[in-house]
């Protein structure tokens, strides 16, 4: 049954991108200097696709950190930034939605399409990584996100 919820919600998803060109992200955890890269090649990355997302960073082989030059470089349409509870850069708590921040109020990104748009958003770790059960949630974090009117009444 779960298998076939999200096989079914992928289709959605698909069909409604048959029309469009998916936006590109980046999903990302910022790991205090450098950004951890959920691509192509992880669970994380394979969730995004599959929630409509063209990766800009992390595709086959380039999972590697990068740096934030390497974020401006791409200027994703949005960036996703990976919380899990406890989640801490430096000293401060940047669990649930106070992660956006490390990207919105940093200066340096000011530029990027993802923030001047209001399209940097928090994904919980839990329907990216070892997501099992959870990982349709992970999927619809992406695609609500990246493709709201696909979810609109």
């Amino acid at each position: 049954e779960i298998v076939d919820e999200i096989q079914s919600e992928v289709e959605k998803i698909n069909k409604h991108l048959e029309s469009q060109p998916r936006l590109t992200a980046a999903v990302l955890e910022d790991e205090g200097g450098s950004y951890r890269v959920y691509g192509e090649d992880t669970l994380g990355g394979n969730v995004a696709v599959n929630g409509g997302a063209e990766l800009a960073v992390g595709k086959h082989g380039e999972n590697g950190n990068i740096s934030a030059e390497d974020l401006i470089a791409v200027n994703p349409d949005a960036i996703f930034m990976v919380w899990y509870d406890g989640y801490s850069v430096g000293d401060v708590d940047y669990a649930g939605e106070h992660v956006v921040k490390l990207i919105t109020e940093d200066p340096k990104f000011a530029s990027l399409d993802a923030v001047k748009n209001g399209r940097v958003y928090p994904i919980n770790l839990s329907g990216i990584y070892c997501s099992g059960m959870r990982t349709l949630d992970g999927i619809l974090d992406v695609s609500k996100n990246l493709y709201p009117e696909l979810y609109q009444d």
